[in-house]
């Protein structure tokens, strides 16, 4: 696959609204919290059946590809980007999430390359 010029920032968010009526989602874009995004991931990992895909059966799998950009680490590591580090976090704090879910949800993670 070749790179592309465009330039991307991912970052992680989570935020619990589930007792909000109106919706705590809908408060953080009427603020301006997604200002300037160009894609907004929203994931409710549950065990349960959805009415609006029950034959998904709550199972998701998602594809992630960390790329970094190198750097000399002792003169400029500041414009370095760690695609390691970058990984190394998402798959922390989804390790992480295992602890806030219910016992019977099932959150999985694995790595290639």
């Amino acid at each position: 696959m070749e790179a592309d010029a465009i330039q991307r920032t991912v970052v992680g968010s989570g935020y619990a609204c589930w007792k909000r009526a109106n919706g705590g989602k809908i408060d953080l874009i009427r603020g301006g919290a997604l200002k300037g995004w160009l894609a907004a991931m929203m994931v409710h990992p549950t065990k349960f059946f959805t009415n609006s895909s029950p034959q998904m059966l709550s199972r998701m799998s998602v594809s992630v590809n960390f790329k970094g950009q190198p750097a000399h680490a002792a003169a400029f590591p500041w414009q370095g980007r760690n695609a390691l580090d970058a990984a190394v976090s998402a798959y922390t704090n989804i390790a992480m999430l295992r602890q806030q879910i219910k016992s019977d949800c099932r959150v999985h993670g694995n790595t290639s390359q």
